[in-house]
């Protein structure tokens, strides 16, 4: 989960169970996820954020922070939490999935 500066407020997964969830708190997006498009990643958050829209089905390419080797796929999906009322909390829960695998054997057909 991410505040409206798109810092890591909460995390969950693979992630935070390989690297502890405490090391990722508090560090930017970008930091986490070191993509090769980072101001497009970070400009669908924030329009998830503004427009409460959610962003799905978009594929990064790039890698965890401090992760070594060849590039990976990440499927970033993006929704707004709002309150009962529909009112932004000003957090957005991104999910990145690891896609790597899919995205080969699409490219083998």
């Amino acid at each position: 989960m991410l505040d409206d500066q798109l810092t890591v407020v909460r995390a969950d997964g693979p992630d935070a169970a390989a690297e502890g969830a405490g090391h990722l708190l508090g560090r930017p997006f970008t930091e986490v996820y070191r993509l090769d498009e980072p101001h497009t990643a970070e400009g669908l958050l924030r329009e998830v954020l503004i427009s409460g829209r959610p962003a799905t089905d978009h594929v990064f390419r790039g890698r965890r922070a401090g992760e070594e080797g060849p590039d990976r796929r990440f499927l970033m999906q993006a929704y707004r939490l709002d309150d009962h009322r529909g009112r932004s909390l000003g957090r957005v829960l991104a999910c990145m999935a690891d896609v790597t695998q899919r995205e080969k054997a699409r490219r083998r057909k």
